[in-house]
């Protein structure tokens, strides 16, 4: 049974399923900072790690040959169909 929805371009489609992909990154990252030492400046490298948590929905498309799949961000789409859950 086809699931009808709403897509961030404001387009209606049609999708075999809607699921939640939540996708966890990890960026290492190297400042340069300054630090004054004995009225010395010195460089000093500081490792910084940030981590984020994304959250998509993956819809199979349905068309007239073949079926694709399409990647929303969870937000937006949840705004432009508030009536499906997921």
């Amino acid at each position: 049974m086809a699931i009808h929805f709403i897509d961030i371009n404001n387009t209606a489609r049609n999708a075999e399923y809607l699921k939640i992909i939540t996708c966890s990154r990890s960026d290492n990252s190297t400042i340069v900072k300054y630090d004054n030492v004995d009225g010395e400046l010195i460089e000093v490298n500081v490792e910084q790690i940030a981590e984020t948590e994304e959250s998509f929905v993956e819809a199979e498309i349905i068309g007239r040959n073949n079926n694709w799949i399409e990647w929303y961000p969870l937000e937006q789409f949840e705004k432009l169909n508030p009536t499906i859950e997921l």
